[in-house]
């Protein structure tokens, strides 16, 4: 009986591995199972019959490179960093911007930096249209006139587009918020800045969804802001909103500061004697994405207020999130699995972060509110929290325009 010799090797001309065998002359005992891929040669070195199986290579390991949490999540959502003026400085691009009149706050009350931005201030009070009008009203011109200037900058410094925030002061008036957005409109014109760069910040309430519906109708588009509940972003959507965006933090603020309510209504019973894991934020945010993608897929969502990387990753999928630099930091510092193999298994791994949600998990989605939403209903389904967050949402907005008064004001004066 002959002793049996195995020598593998390496061949790379035929990017094949090559196994070699030395059998007796009739081979009673090994009997090489033929594969697919493979090649079987026999010759004989002195009586001996040597048989060797080139096999085709296994895949070589993936040249895809690794990827972080960020890059991962990135693929799927847009990620935007809170801290645009961070980015600004920094020499990013940022995705895109909101301008509101807390954001020109800032800049008024920054005493160095921002010059570019002071500067387009300093010419909104100098716009001679609104020397026209006295008091408040000229306050409300210069103010909608410096959102416009600083916009018309960002317009050229971001990926997508700038959202300019309507006078929340007016969110009850379906024709006073149609006209003011008009106005801007005009304003944006004169600086020459393109429509398709542009999108108009409106209060969820039903006089501004009934705006919004108006004026997407006529090709502008707008960004439904102050969305706290079901009721709101499906309203929204049904009126075609571009953007709709909820608060997941405030939303979970809210659940904080009422222990007693259900946080998950479709989910388990909850003790409440026990500290819940469920983010009420994230469900809401979840459902919302669901029934917008069915009522209307070309209305975009995004969630803001996103404030841990667990929140971020259990909302990948969503076409926006808005989220602190240092979130974007810890996603940046977390590698996946994407990119790496054994070396066995060809092809980039899939163990990437996961998908929660999609246009096509929404069609598959059980959905609870799909009716044309009228007030009645609107005022209705509203409930507790959306009602709460959303009074509070506006007055704090109506509250910073209040508090750029007196800027304006001095900024007046000392040009006269």
């Amino acid at each position: 009986m002959f002793s049996t010799h195995v020598a593998v090797r390496r061949c790379t001309a035929q990017n094949a591995f090559c196994e070699s065998r030395v059998f007796p002359e009739r081979p009673q005992r090994f009997q090489l199972k033929r594969t697919v891929g493979t090649k079987r040669y026999n010759h004989r070195i002195s009586g001996r019959t040597i048989t060797t199986v080139c096999s085709a290579a296994e895949k070589p390991p993936s040249y895809a490179p690794s990827s972080t949490e960020l890059e991962a999540l990135s693929r799927v959502t847009g990620v935007v960093v809170d801290s645009m003026l961070n980015e600004l400085s920094g020499g990013s691009k940022p995705k895109a911007a909101t301008v509101t009149p807390s954001f020109i706050l800032g800049v008024l009350k920054s005493t160095y930096g921002q010059e570019q931005f002071k500067s387009a201030v300093a010419g909104a009070v100098a716009y001679d249209k609104c020397k026209a009008y006295e008091g408040d009203q000229r306050v409300n011109c210069q103010l909608d006139k410096a959102m416009v200037n600083v916009g018309s900058i960002l317009a050229a410094k971001v990926e997508g587009r700038v959202s300019t925030e309507v006078d929340p002061r007016i969110s009850n008036d379906t024709d006073a918020i149609v006209k003011r957005v008009e106005s801007l409109q005009t304003l944006y014109t004169e600086n020459k800045v393109p429509a398709d760069k542009l999108l108009y910040a409106i209060p969820g309430t039903w006089e501004g969804i009934q705006a919004v519906k108006q004026l997407e109708a006529k090709g502008t588009q707008c960004h439904v802001v102050h969305v706290y509940s079901l009721v709101q972003a499906v309203a929204a959507a049904q009126a075609k909103a571009s953007v709709i965006q909820v608060n997941v933090g405030r939303v979970d603020d809210w659940y904080k500061k009422h222990p007693g309510f259900i946080r998950d209504p479709t989910g388990p019973r909850e003790d409440s004697g026990l500290v819940s894991d469920v983010d009420p934020g994230v469900c809401l945010m979840a459902k919302i994405y669901d029934h917008v993608k069915a009522a209307n897929p070309a209305s975009q969502v995004m969630a803001t207020g996103i404030r841990t990387k667990k929140q971020a990753l259990a909302l990948a999928g969503i076409d926006y999130i808005v989220t602190s630099s240092q979130v974007v930091d810890t996603l940046a510092a977390a590698a996946t699995l994407s990119g790496f193999n054994d070396g066995l298994h060809g092809g980039d791994s899939a163990q990437d972060i996961e998908v929660q949600l999609s246009v096509e998990s929404a069609k598959a989605a059980t959905l609870s509110l799909t009716e044309s939403i009228t007030q009645a209903i609107f005022v209705d389904e509203l409930g507790y929290m959306g009602f709460d967050l959303l009074k509070a949402g506006v007055e704090g907005a109506a509250s910073n325009i209040e508090r750029c008064g007196p800027f304006f004001s001095g900024l007046a004066g000392g040009q006269e």
